[in-house]
């Protein structure tokens, strides 16, 4: 089983990566609805009761399944706000993941998101034999290249895919395992 959850809630400088709680419901799908958050990324429409049920899952979360998106809550250090959150994918054979991060506008540009995903990278490569995490990014989302390029992950493919009934070019970044020992 691949898992670095115990290893949570992770204190950075700025962010706390956690797992999710049912009171981040509100916050939650405020930012993930957002429109400048749909920009680049599908919303997440659901109720309240479908919202809490999904958050309380994701609380229960004991270690990363294959195949199957896990989320964790990046939060505010003093206050314990979600501020944003980070969707790993473990793929069969766990070797790789996928990430997906958003945060809420208002926690964009400050460096939080390098912060808090750049841990995220430290905990999969430190408590986990994966060999390579991937992040696919649209793009015209210049922040999110401009944040896997400061975590020195590669672009390694150009794709052309349907969003939202249109064509669009999504890039495909990768960050390898560089010798970094299992604790």
């Amino acid at each position: 089983m691949v898992s670095f959850i115990n290893h949570l809630p992770m204190q950075t400088s700025h962010t706390i990566i956690r797992l999710l709680q049912v009171t981040d419901a509100n916050v939650f799908t405020t930012y993930r609805n957002d429109d400048r958050i749909t920009l680049y990324q599908e919303p997440i429409r659901m109720d309240t009761v479908t919202t809490e049920a999904f958050l309380q899952r994701m609380n229960q979360v004991q270690h990363l399944p294959p195949n199957y998106w896990v989320q964790f809550g990046i939060a505010c250090p003093v206050s314990n706000l979600l501020i944003g959150d980070i969707g790993i994918c473990l793929e069969e054979g766990e070797s790789s993941v996928d990430i997906g991060y958003t945060f809420a506008p208002d926690y964009q540009g400050k460096g939080l998101a390098l912060e808090a995903v750049g841990a995220v990278f430290y905990l999969i490569f430190s408590y986990t034999p994966v060999q390579k995490i991937r992040a696919l990014v649209d793009s015209h989302n210049y922040r999110s290249i401009r944040l896997l390029e400061r975590l020195n992950c590669c672009k390694t493919a150009e794709r052309s895919v349907i969003f939202r009934r249109e064509l669009s070019t999504e890039y495909v970044y990768e960050k390898h395992r560089m010798s970094v020992p299992i604790a």
